[in-house]
């Protein structure tokens, strides 16, 4: 039986009957949250065993607002109160719509990472249009560090894996070829695989399917794919 992970999904958003056949079906998921309101939905989810992996706690950079600064506060507090598994989502978002909001961004994004590093936690990062800036902030910090869907270019990407940062790959690829070369020059031993479910109708039950298609642009079994993401995920979690 092979085990499958899927590092990033939004377990709060899906119907119950998906994790149980992804609980089933040896689909590991670690969910992440974007706010209070998301991690207490999945706390519930995890405590009646819907969940088989890890739970983060996070807030997602697009909500980052002064308005919504005690939120942030409040997630950090739970995060220093409690046994946190990870800290995620979290991260820079700088699309058009969230760019004047950037620096606060920064600087709620060091602070996670501060807290992350002070309590040995990995994170789940979030990162679109932002990727040089989330690198240059990331060399500060010694982090188990996993870049959730990085789209950057291949001179980013190369600076992430000679960091020693996790890339995470989704079934976008099986629907597009524009991954294509991303994960064919990616080291197996740097890719994670995720869902992001339910954003563009993916699920953590697409795994069989990203881990096949990951096998297939490597030239290598499905079986050795899976094996070398259960050690990166071990890695990144730090159990092993």
């Amino acid at each position: 039986m092979i085990d499958y992970y899927d590092c990033h999904c939004h377990v709060d958003m899906l119907e119950e009957s998906v994790l149980e056949e992804c609980k089933n079906s040896h689909i590991n998921i670690v969910a992440v949250s974007t706010d209070i309101k998301s991690y207490d939905k999945t706390s519930e989810l995890r405590d009646r065993g819907l969940i088989i992996a890890k739970q983060f706690l996070g807030y997602h950079p697009d909500s980052v607002i002064p308005e919504n600064l005690s939120h942030v506060e409040k997630v950090l507090n739970l995060i220093n109160a409690n046994q946190v598994e990870g800290i995620g989502e979290m991260g820079l978002d700088l699309s058009s719509r969230f760019m004047q909001h950037k620096d606060l961004q920064t600087k709620v994004f060091k602070k996670f990472l501060e807290t992350a590093e002070t309590k040995n936690l990995p994170v789940n990062i979030h990162s679109r249009k932002a990727q040089p800036q989330v690198l240059e902030i990331l060399k500060n910090y010694r982090i188990k560090t996993f870049l959730h869907w990085f789209c950057g270019s291949k001179k980013l990407l190369k600076e992430a894996i000679d960091l020693g940062y996790y890339i995470g790959f989704t079934p976008a690829c099986l629907k597009s070829n524009r991954y294509n070369k991303l994960i064919k020059t990616t080291p197996i031993e740097s890719i994670l695989t995720e869902s992001d479910a339910p954003v563009y109708e993916m699920s953590p039950q697409d795994m069989p399917l990203l881990i096949e298609r990951i096998a297939s642009l490597k030239e290598i079994s499905p079986r050795e794919v899976a094996d070398a993401i259960k050690t990166n995920y071990l890695k990144w979690i730090g159990e092993i």
